[in-house]
């Protein structure tokens, strides 16, 4: 939950134009933390490292996968989760700006096209129910689809409607379940 809304408050910030010159930094999920580059994992005062970091500065995001695949993006925000020191989650925020419904479900099927997850049985279904509705715009709503992306790596592929700056914000999600290695 504060993840959530942590992600929340930095995404509700001002809508950043998209810049070749933001930084880069590159990631390898299901690896140590201290590969990260780009970026310096923060320690607490043990030296131990803490569970969750973030970048609330926009930049390119290249995301390694144990397969050798990747993706990169513009990213206006980033969150990372690791448990004993590997990295098990990373978050983005792909867009500069609040979009319409359609757009937001239009941007997540190009994402789950690039990442080659949009004939999965479970996308599919979820996309043709979204594009049916049409939500009420003075309420918060989210919508959100996990699937398998390869061996034991998902992504969360998900929309959220922000009251605050009326219009929808996408958030993707690169998983390994916390309890596997």
């Amino acid at each position: 939950m504060v993840l959530i809304a942590v992600l929340i408050f930095l995404t509700s910030c001002h809508p950043m134009q998209r810049d070749d010159k933001v930084p880069t930094v590159e990631v390898s999920i299901g690896d140590s933390v201290g590969k990260v580059k780009g970026h310096v994992w923060p320690k607490r005062d043990d030296g131990s490292s803490r569970d969750i970091t973030g970048l609330d500065d926009p930049c390119n995001i290249t995301v390694h996968f144990p397969s050798g695949k990747a993706f990169s993006s513009w990213t206006n925000t980033v969150f990372m989760d690791q448990e004993n020191r590997i990295l098990k989650r990373v978050s983005i925020v792909p867009l500069t700006d609040r979009v319409t419904y359609l757009k937001a479900i239009g941007e997540l099927e190009r994402i789950a096209r690039e990442l080659k997850v949009d004939e999965h049985p479970r996308w599919k279904r979820a996309v043709d129910a979204w594009r049916k509705e049409k939500p009420a715009e003075d309420i918060p709503h989210s919508r959100s689809m996990e699937v398998p992306l390869e061996n034991n790596i998902n992504v969360w592929l998900e929309m959220k409607y922000d009251t605050k700056h009326n219009g929808w914000y996408v958030i993707v999600k690169f998983t390994i379940p916390l309890d596997e290695k």
